[in-house]
């Protein structure tokens, strides 16, 4: 696990300095924050997502990636916000 998350926060740094040459989808972005455990960035990029009306949110109750942020209230909110079924 820890090669994962070392990985993980490798790409996180490659994106992140992507991000100030060319679009990159906050809500991927939110992705990597939730898998390495930051969940208040997470939440951070998606609501960048939804201001930004990034299309991957439709995904938002299925995407298995996220299912470390489904317990959240503030998952459950951004949902609403979205108009998608909250459980």
């Amino acid at each position: 696990m820890a090669k994962i998350t070392k990985e993980a926060r490798q790409v996180l740094s490659k994106v992140t300095s992507l991000t100030k040459k060319v679009y990159v989808s906050e809500y991927n972005l939110a992705i990597i924050h939730g898998f390495l455990g930051n969940e208040i960035a997470a939440f951070e990029w998606l609501d960048r997502a939804w201001w930004s009306r990034d299309p991957w949110l439709e995904h938002l109750n299925i995407d298995p990636r996220l299912d470390r942020l489904r317990h959240y209230p503030k998952f459950r909110e951004l949902a609403r916000r979205i108009g998608l079924e909250v459980d």
